[in-house]
């Protein structure tokens, strides 16, 4: 396993453990989350825990997570 593909495992299982309603899925070195609202959008839950991950995501039905923000997801999980 990769290291980029480690990392991308690490963040989902975080996020995962944080919030377990989204949907986290990678692409490309990406990770694209999704809500369990209607139309995939994001409940009051989803988004009080990802700002506890660090992100704000409003009133949007996903959100994109780049190669270069994995680094940020690691330093934030190194702290819990």
């Amino acid at each position: 396993m990769t290291s980029t593909v480690k990392q991308i495992d690490t963040i989902r299982r975080t996020i995962k453990s944080a919030v377990p309603t989204v949907s986290v899925k990678s692409m490309q070195g990406y990770m694209i989350i999704h809500g369990s609202g209607s139309f995939q959008r994001f409940t009051e839950v989803e988004i009080a825990g990802l700002a506890n991950l660090g992100y704000q995501v409003g009133l949007a039905n996903c959100f994109v997570i780049s190669p270069d923000d994995l680094a940020k997801l690691n330093e934030l999980r190194a702290q819990q």
